[in-house]
């Protein structure tokens, strides 16, 4: 990194301004640099994965009746973070790495903080409230991308779009010195492409094979999370369930305020258009990271969360196993993703045990040894409450 002189300083904030990316210096070692890359794109593989469960948990403790305005603010986000995932999975493999999903390090521990506590952000397993929009502000807060944090490296304290700018910055930087072939020498057919993987969202998956397509992809994620140019549109402002998209730190900022965006409508003015009714009050209150350990042994509400962690472990296994060379496994696990509702709907209707006031919700633990990838036959639901205390009678010892 060249000293942080002045003029080094004002150079890379003029060719941010413009052109949207650092000019970075790099080693002559080109497989250690890509080393570099890759593990930092690994990270943003946790980092997208990470909001997944919490943005879930946000959507499935609402109770039934939620305004279906409210309830696809949420959604849309988790599937748009999916998509992030992927792309930077993508991106990964088109420098020549290989993703690893199913260890139990992925996992995150919550409470938790991001990968090298980006956006300042320690982040908990919270029901729908306030507090889970607040997070969700703080995960994708829109902030100005500053220069010298993207000269300065991945260090503690980047905002994601910081992050993203950084790693696009070095690409850039390595295909200029060592050129495209060379940087990007990954198999293609790893490669998602968007017929293997149906999206229901704004942006779209992109192949990514050379410096274009790479900065496209990463375009996306920024665009989507903290807004293009910071704007609160997503890209050209398209529109998601017949409203234009805003990005995703200001849908969230519509739960808060209880008011859509509408097109006119700025950083500064906030949301003007339509009023909607944010159910506050009808939520499952759930005990925040909560883990296994807190739920009585043997019980039945603990059967069917020891169920869901392995379905969600099952659902990494294919997801490391997809981005691994068989992308054709993509759809079945964005199909295993959208039947979760159906797994926590019986579990956050019990209540907590020996916390008055809380229901019992899944507790994302990572389950090993599992076979990967699983069956793509298996993807149905839970069993039923009976079917699991009969299997645990069949189990228990005979007095």
């Amino acid at each position: 990194m060249p000293e942080l002189t002045a003029a080094v300083l004002e150079a890379a904030t003029k060719t941010l301004q413009t052109e949207g990316y650092v000019s970075l210096e790099v080693k002559d070692d080109l497989d250690g640099e890509l080393k570099d890359v890759r593990t930092h794109l690994q990270n943003a593989l946790k980092i997208e994965h990470t909001t997944i469960p919490i943005y879930l948990n946000m959507l499935y403790t609402l109770k039934p009746g939620a305004s279906w305005r409210v309830l696809e603010c949420i959604r849309s986000v988790v599937i748009e973070e999916m998509l992030h995932f992927v792309l930077a999975g993508n991106v990964l493999n088109a420098i020549g790495g290989e993703p690893h999903i199913y260890y139990p390090q992925f996992m995150p521990d919550f409470p938790t903080w991001l990968p090298y506590k980006v956006d300042g952000a320690k982040v908990s397993l919270l029901h729908f409230s306030p507090e889970a929009v607040d997070q969700g502000l703080l995960i994708e807060r829109a902030a100005y991308i500053r220069a010298e944090k993207v000269l300065q490296g991945v260090d503690e304290g980047m905002t994601i779009g910081e992050f993203y700018t950084y790693i696009e910055s070095k690409i850039r930087a390595l295909v200029q010195k060592f050129g495209e072939k060379s940087v990007f020498c990954g198999d293609r057919n790893k490669q998602v492409t968007p017929h293997l993987y149906y999206y229901d969202g704004g942006g779209a998956i992109v192949e990514v094979y050379n410096l274009e397509t790479a900065i496209e992809a990463m375009q996306i994620i920024k665009d989507q999370g903290e807004g293009a140019h910071h704007g609160i549109w997503t890209g050209e402002s398209q529109v998601l369930a017949g409203y234009p998209e805003v990005a995703h730190y200001f849908r969230f900022n519509e739960l808060k305020q209880g008011r859509l965006y509408q097109h006119g409508d700025t950083i500064k003015t906030g949301p003007t258009g339509e009023a909607i009714q944010v159910p506050w009050e009808n939520v499952y209150p759930t005990f925040p990271n909560a883990k296994l350990r807190d739920y009585p042994e043997g019980s039945e509400v603990r059967l069917y969360i020891e169920a869901f962690n392995r379905k969600y472990s099952e659902l990494l296994c294919l997801l490391e196993y997809a981005l691994n060379g068989k992308p054709d496994r993509l759809l079945e696990s964005v199909v295993r993703m959208c039947a979760l509702r159906s797994d926590y709907e019986p579990i956050v209707r019990n209540p907590f045990p020996g916390k008055p006031g809380y229901f019992a919700v899944p507790t994302f633990e990572f389950v090993g040894g599992l076979t990967c990838p699983p069956s793509s036959q298996d993807t149905t639901s839970f069993k039923t409450l009976s079917q699991l205390s009969a299997q645990r009678k069949q189990h228990e010892p005979q007095h």
